[in-house]
């Protein structure tokens, strides 16, 4: 099964994993959460999430959602990004749910389509009054 480590900073990516336990029962395999603290040295945090994703690969691959571009969370995941570890910025709970349905399906994450992850993720980001109007049209 493909891995998948959430990072953010502060709690939001435990949040998430929480969140998740709503849709998918309260134990997700190989999913963990990794969480930078206020006053968190990079290096100790970058340390922390090579250790995160160790702990969830097992082989098929890894998937890391970050929630910014630019971060030191994201920063940490440039030495980690290979053909077996993929980093996707921009986390937010829809695209996590639906990697988590998407992945009980595969064996490898070669199978896993990011760009269709990102796109299925933006189309969930709309103002709801102007879909609102638009409907009313």
């Amino acid at each position: 099964m493909v891995g998948i480590v959430l990072a953010s900073h502060g709690l939001l990516a435990q949040g998430m994993k929480d969140s998740c336990k709503l849709f998918f029962g309260d134990e997700i395999d190989q999913l963990v959460a990794c969480c930078l603290a206020a006053g968190e040295a990079p290096d100790q945090f970058c340390e922390r999430m090579a250790a995160a994703v160790e702990e969830v690969s097992t082989g098929d691959g890894v998937i890391v959602l970050v929630d910014l571009l630019g971060g030191t969370p994201s920063n940490c995941c440039l030495s980690l990004t290979n053909d077996r570890v993929r980093v996707v910025t921009g986390m937010n709970l829809g695209m996590l749910l639906e990697l988590l349905g998407v992945r009980m399906g595969i064996d490898d994450i070669k199978e896993i389509d990011t760009t269709e992850l990102v796109e299925m993720s933006k189309r969930g980001i709309v103002c709801l009054n102007d879909l609102q109007a638009s409907l009313r049209k």
